[in-house]
């Protein structure tokens, strides 16, 4: 409308983020309630999360595509920017098509905040939520992994795919390797909700944690070109199932009452999370070579990996109850 600087865009970005992340939160605690709408049938809240992950990959790889479409045929001015608003309004408009029965929640009161105010009683529901997914060994395992492939994936698309690429003076198979992430996740999701039911949610999880260490041992010794595109499409193929069912397992282990707590502090985590490796990963590929930190970067998820497929916590993936966990 005015002109878009760097101060702007970083004001807008702050102020969409705080909208959007809570969004983001309410629609992954309605998930059960949704999947019960729906007919409650069993595998339904795991079928729910599969077609869901898989049209995260969808829109992860015609996503980039239809935004260089609009610059390409409108250039780089605000009718873009507009479009791009009109998709979030959109997205508005069809949350109303959404049941309210899908938002309905209990009245509780978090032990001790029986007679507080407004801003006491906000403060002991946020403490609520972090202590059970410190409580819950499932929860937090499940927080710390899944935060771990986050935080790597944002430091290879940031950081070390383009210098790599651009090393090779091949700059533009950089956005290849993303969309084989993508394709990956879009071929794994759909595997994984069309096995619903045949396969195990252990299974699964560790095919999905071999896998994606495979991957990222691969990628990191960052090889001949192919080899890197090779190993983003693994590591997307096994992580997709792995996170579907690593969400339904948080949803499944959180109380009702608790859901929005415990998922907005895990969502907190998450964004957090990019931020603690993408500098570190930075300072080795700068000082060490790009070698040292895709080096750097396999050795973490392995023992990531390693230290996921030993630990009792997700043995009992299958056979998950709610956590009796209290809110005080």
């Amino acid at each position: 409308l005015w002109g878009l600087n760097l101060t702007w865009f970083i004001v807008l970005g702050v102020i969409g983020a705080f909208g959007d992340m809570p969004g983001m939160t309410a629609r992954e605690t309605m998930l059960p309630r949704v999947a019960l709408l729906g007919g409650g049938k069993p595998g339904a809240l795991d079928r729910l999360v599969g077609v869901r992950e898989s049209l995260s990959a969808v829109l992860m790889l015609i996503g980039p595509g239809v935004g260089g479409l609009l610059v390409y045929l409108l250039g780089v001015s605000s009718a873009a920017l507009f479009i791009t608003a009109g998709t979030s309004l959109a997205a508005a408009v069809l949350s109303f098509a959404i049941s309210p029965r899908a938002g309905e929640i209990e009245s509780t009161v978090v032990a001790g905040a029986e007679h507080s105010g407004g801003v006491r009683r906000l403060f002991a529901d946020l403490v609520a939520g972090w202590r059970f997914l410190l409580g819950s060994r499932l929860v937090l395992g499940a927080t710390i992994v899944t935060g771990v492939f986050i935080a790597v994936l944002a430091a290879l698309q940031a950081t070390v795919l383009p210098a790599y690429f651009s090393r090779e003076q091949l700059p533009e198979l950089s956005g290849f390797a993303v969309t084989g992430i993508a394709l990956g996740s879009l071929v794994g999701a759909g595997v994984y909700t069309a096995m619903i039911g045949r396969t195990s949610r252990r299974a699964w999880f560790v095919i999905g944690i071999v896998g994606s260490m495979i991957g990222f041992v691969a990628l990191g010794t960052l090889g001949a070109p192919w080899m890197v595109i090779v190993a983003a499409v693994l590591i997307g193929l096994t992580n997709a199932p792995m996170s579907a069912v690593l969400g339904v397992a948080t949803i499944e282990a959180t109380p009702d009452r608790m859901r929005g707590r415990v998922l907005g502090a895990q969502n907190a985590l998450m964004l957090a999370a990019p931020a603690l490796t993408s500098a570190p990963i930075a300072a080795v590929a700068s000082g060490f070579g790009l070698t040292a930190a895709g080096i750097g970067i396999a050795v973490l998820m392995a023992v990531t990996g390693v230290i996921a497929l030993v630990a009792p916590a997700f043995r009992g993936l299958d056979t998950i109850e709610p956590s009796n966990e209290q809110e005080g």
